[in-house]
């Protein structure tokens, strides 16, 4: 059973009853609108907070969405975390606190694994995957100038208009948690996710040194207004037998599916194919079979985008997840989804 409640001056709250877990989890997740390194650094402060609570809590940040993630074997824990929660939500960042030290290193590890190139900067933008393009900036939480942006990201992104939470585990230990919120401390009022919708679609084209000089890889990425119709199409598109694969190994020169992502957003989703071709023939262009295999892939994404079927994938999603703490990061994830009418489709 999964229910979904609303409370007042607090993260939306979702439910997911259902038996034969190692062990219930609790998760948080926090749509930032703030980029990859400011969610970086949110995601931080929250799980070296909430560690030094005494709660053994791991954390996730994608482009502008983040996660913290907790397995919680006692239900009667579940007050003392929502109100060790609240207050790390809340308490003002200050200079050489541990919270900043854990920050600096998740952005040093965030800068040694760049994207290949900057154009790949609007398909991470459309999907949320993590990453920063070669040579960006990133905030320096050594100087006070930097710890006073970190601390204006936390206050922006730690609202109750933002969060959602998810438990998943037995029907006692949910209800459990239900009463734990409702009587936990408030939290700072606060609008939803803007999530900015593309002002135009985005062609790039760059040489990769990790590529074989006759290899080439090719990502096409939809923005699209309803966010299950992007998860069901990538669960399509990723089929063994689905038309995109058939069709692109039909190809003179062949070309593999190597990854599909389908992800929900605040406002609307994005479906994403990434296709190679290897050892391509020194007596044909590239650049003609690249660009049949792109139409081919585009046009396959639009028609599955247009087959219905999306209603029921957030509920699939959520209960087919073998760790309860990817159920509760999907059920919180999906909490914080919302369709984007009328929103034109960009590529």
């Amino acid at each position: 059973r999964i229910e979904r409640r609303q409370l007042d001056a607090r993260p939306r709250l979702t439910l997911v009853s259902r038996e034969g877990d190692p062990s219930p989890a609790l998760v948080i997740s926090v749509a930032t609108d703030l980029g990859p390194a400011p969610t970086t650094v949110v995601a931080a402060i929250l799980e070296a907070r909430l560690r030094a609570a005494g709660f053994e809590v791991d954390s996730r940040a994608d482009h502008s969405a983040l996660r913290v993630r907790l397995l919680l074997t006692d239900a009667g824990r579940a007050g003392p975390f929502f109100e060790a929660l609240a207050a790390a939500a809340q308490r003002p960042l200050v200079a050489g606190g541990p919270e900043i030290a854990l920050a600096i290193q998740r952005l040093q590890a965030l800068r040694r694994n760049p994207l290949d190139a900057v154009e790949l900067a609007p398909v991470v933008g459309c999907t949320g995957a993590l990453g920063v393009a070669p040579g960006e900036a990133l905030p320096d939480l050594a100087t006070p100038r930097g710890v006073s942006d970190a601390e204006g990201w936390r206050a922006g992104a730690l609202v109750s208009g933002r969060a959602s939470i998810a438990a998943v585990g037995p029907s006692a230990f949910v209800a459990a948690i239900g009463g734990a919120l409702a009587s936990s401390p408030a939290w700072p009022a606060g609008a939803a996710a803007n999530d900015p919708w593309p002002a135009a679609d985005a062609v790039g084209v760059y040489t990769s040194p990790l590529l074989d000089r006759r290899s080439a890889r090719l990502t096409v990425a939809l923005r699209t207004g309803e966010p299950g119709a992007a998860a069901a199409a990538a669960e399509r598109l990723a089929a063994p037998d689905s038309p995109l694969i058939t069709r692109l190994r039909g190809l003179a020169q062949p070309w593999r599916v190597t990854e599909v992502i389908g992800t929900a957003r605040p406002r609307g989703g994005c479906v994403a194919v990434t296709i190679e071709t290897a050892m391509h023939p020194r007596d044909v262009a590239m650049e003609s079979t690249a660009a049949l295999a792109g139409a081919l892939a585009r046009a396959e994404l639009r028609a599955e985008i247009a087959v219905s079927g999306g209603a029921s994938v957030a509920g699939r999603q959520i209960l087919t997840a073998a760790d309860p703490r990817e159920a509760a990061a999907r059920a919180a994830w999906w909490a914080l989804s919302g369709v984007a009418p009328g929103a034109t489709e960009r590529w």
